[in-house]
């Protein structure tokens, strides 16, 4: 390892290190404000450092991303507000939620090109997706869309807003700052988290004592809707995962076709087989949510089930992943308003392996 940077962080740690945390520090090794970041992480939790480094990864890709919107916005000169500063903000409101004015009726749209004069104009810039397809994409508000003479969408006519603007509550802000915090860590947790499932479902074994066939029964109760839209695109990442990793000659992955998936299946282990059965519903239930950037915030049967069987089969949660079973980031119980319990529907705190178990276990 050439790089001076793991060799730091190893001393700084106060854990030993395994050969692949040490190389996160590599990967990183010309960010020093990286570097800070996963030495500190190292310090406290290095179980974590793959997600970390996850994490750090796309947010450089989103920071390229962005310096291309700055310089396409810098001709119009219209400003760029971020999530952060529109989070106590009651006065503004994105285009597709506005109409010209009160007198206009209700549902006439507000359109950009009529709005970019407006001295309220400004953009957020949204990321959509993840990993290499994750892209920039600009979304037109009014900072103050009262004042400049707008209204809401769906307000009657004559009224601009169906309630007046006001300052939000202490529980309220701390749900919003929630809310922008998670909607970020979501899509960055979704490459770590299928790299973890393409690697473990494409195994053999599975940890001693990990109720797999449970696991599949209780998938297959909450997860029938995801299973469905899986099997209509084919199970693209179950095929991805049993395939072989080697490359296509134009770059993409390969994917299993269907006589290949069956003799895989015809050929494995009773284990095996019960591993890639879990597969088909995990990975369902993965692509599903992971198209949604506040899939997390309704925590629903399917991935609350999802959650908990990576952690029983030993993957190191994100701390928005931690959120869905009603942990912090470091696995303990949440307590506090911004942080309301998952539903006894969902989770049975008193399962026996220590995770979160659904209460129809």
């Amino acid at each position: 390892m050439s790089s001076k940077a793991a060799v730091k962080a190893a001393q700084a740690a106060e854990h030993e290190l395994t050969l692949d945390q040490l190389l996160v520090f590599e990967e990183h090794k010309d960010d020093e404000e990286a570097l800070a970041t996963l030495t500190e992480v190292a310090k406290t939790y290095p179980r974590t450092l793959a997600n970390k480094s996850s994490e750090l990864r796309q947010k450089r890709r989103d920071a390229a991303l962005l310096t291309a919107q700055q310089g396409k916005l810098a001709k119009s000169g219209t400003p760029i507000v971020t999530d952060e500063e529109l989070a106590g903000d009651n006065l503004s409101a994105e285009l597709t939620q506005l109409r010209p004015s009160p007198g206009h009726e209700s549902g006439t749209p507000l359109t950009a090109a009529a709005h970019k004069n407006c001295p309220g104009n400004a953009v957020r810039i949204e990321f959509v997706g993840h990993g290499t397809d994750r892209k920039a994409v600009q979304v037109p508000l009014c900072r103050d869309f009262r004042t400049f003479g707008h209204a809401q969408l769906d307000a009657p006519k004559g009224v601009a807003a169906a309630k007046p603007a006001g300052k939000m509550t202490p529980e309220e802000l701390a749900e919003r700052r929630l809310t922008i915090k998670f909607n970020e860590q979501w899509p960055l947790s979704v490459e770590a988290r299928r790299a973890f499932m393409l690697e473990t479902f494409s195994g053999n074994t599975y940890p001693k004592g990990f109720r797999i066939h449970r696991r599949i029964a209780q998938l297959h109760i909450a997860a029938g809707y995801e299973f469905k839209r899986a099997d209509e695109r084919g199970h693209q990442l179950l095929r991805q995962c049993l395939a072989s990793k080697a490359e296509t000659g134009n770059g993409t992955q390969r994917q299993a076709d269907h006589a290949s998936l069956q003799k895989i299946i015809d050929g494995a282990s009773e284990d095996r087989a019960a591993m890639i059965t879990l597969g088909f519903w995990a990975f369902a239930v993965e692509e599903n949510h992971s198209r949604h950037k506040n899939a997390w915030k309704a925590r629903s049967a399917e991935l609350v089930l999802l959650m908990t069987v990576l952690k029983e089969l030993g993957k190191e949660l994100t701390e928005v992943e931690n959120y869905i079973l009603g942990l912090d980031e470091q696995g303990n119980p949440l307590d506090g308003p911004a942080y309301p319990a998952a539903t006894s529907k969902q989770v049975d705190s008193a399962d026996s392996t220590g995770s979160a178990e659904l209460a129809a276990a």
